[in-house]
C-alpha cells in the first residue's frame, strides 16, 4: 500500500469531481505510479479512470480471466458467492458474463 502523494490535491479532486475518496485515491494513485492497470468497479469511477486514460479492471474482469485461465473451475458458483454475501453487484453486469462462457443465468 502506498499513500497518495499530493493529498491536498486529492481533496480539491473530491468535491471538483464527486467521487469518493476511495475511488478517486485509486485513480490518483494509478496515475502517480503509472500503474499497468487499476482496479475499480464503481461505474463513475471507472468512466473517470478512463478519462485520464488508465486502463480499467474490475472484479468480474479478474473472475473471468482467472476461469479462463483454468484458476478458478466454477464462475457461476462464485458469482453465486457474491450475491450471496450481500457484495454489491448488479446481476445485469454478471448476466453478460455468463452468456460469454456459455453458462446458465443467474
Amino acid at each position: 500500500m502506498r499513500p497518495v502523494q499530493n493529498a491536498a490535491g486529492l481533496a480539491v479532486a473530491i468535491t471538483k469531481i464527486g467521487l469518493g475518496a476511495g475511488e478517486l485515491s485509486a485513480v490518483v494513485l494509478a496515475k502517480e505510479l503509472s500503474a499497468d492497470l487499476v482496479l475499480i468497479d464503481e461505474w463513475r469511477a471507472r468512466r473517470y479512470a478512463h478519462e485520464e486514460g488508465l486502463p480499467i479492471i474490475g472484479c468480474v474482469g479478474i473472475l473471468e480471466d482467472l476461469y479462463e485461465q483454468g484458476d478458478l473451475s466454477d464462475l457461476r458458483g462464485a458469482y453465486q458467492q457474491l450475491i450471496q454475501h450481500e457484495t454489491r453487484i448488479d446481476l445485469q453486469t454478471l448476466q453478460p458474463s455468463l452468456t460469454k462462457f456459455k453458462l446458465p443465468r443467474l
